[in-house]
């Protein structure tokens, strides 16, 4: 009886370990349940200059859309300007520039020189700024069309965070917009 609980025991939770990893390794999309903060009402931003549009919290009701924080003087926000072109040209997304704490002229210069992926392009205030309840420089943030931030990413986006979060997300809120369940 002995032996049997010796060799029985520990291949219970050998079992236990094998199938815990298992459903872990099966259901840990990082997509799969999609958190929803409701965003707070802010009034019409102002416009980074008079060849900008500004951004308003009644555009925010595509499908689905990006609003960045950025501004010239934020390394990372240089890093993952590239990425926000590309992003915009593959996948048609709306992306809304919010530039943060930042000189409207050396703003402009920025988009100049690297390229302007923006629908639009407005100073932050304080209204929005607690809104989106920022921390730091870049943020980003996925808004479906009910105005629900559905993701928040902290920092540089980069090419992995293109292809591991954001296309596969951009996909599945159209998909969800066009086949609600």
């Amino acid at each position: 009886m002995k032996e049997f609980f010796k060799y029985s025991i520990p291949g219970v939770i050998l079992a236990a370990l094998i199938f815990g990893l298992a459903h872990y390794l099966t259901n840990n999309d990082p997509l799969g349940d999609l958190k929803q903060r409701k965003l707070a009402f802010f009034p019409m931003l102002q416009p980074l200059n008079e060849a900008y549009k500004p951004l308003s919290y009644y555009d925010l009701n595509e499908e689905v859309q990006i609003v960045t924080f950025f501004a010239s003087w934020c390394p990372p926000c240089k890093v993952e300007h590239p990425h926000l072109m590309r992003m915009e040209k593959e996948t048609s997304v709306s992306l809304h520039g919010i530039v943060f704490k930042d000189e409207r002229e050396k703003a402009v210069a920025y988009l100049n020189e690297n390229g302007n992926p923006y629908k639009t392009v407005s100073i932050d205030s304080a209204p929005v700024n607690n809104a989106f309840k920022i921390r730091g420089l870049p943020q980003s943030f996925v808004i479906d069309g009910n105005q629900n931030i559905i993701y928040q990413h902290s920092g540089a986006v980069l090419e992995k965070d293109l292809e591991e979060t954001f296309y596969p997300l951009i996909k599945r809120l159209r998909q969800k917009a066009t086949n609600p369940q």
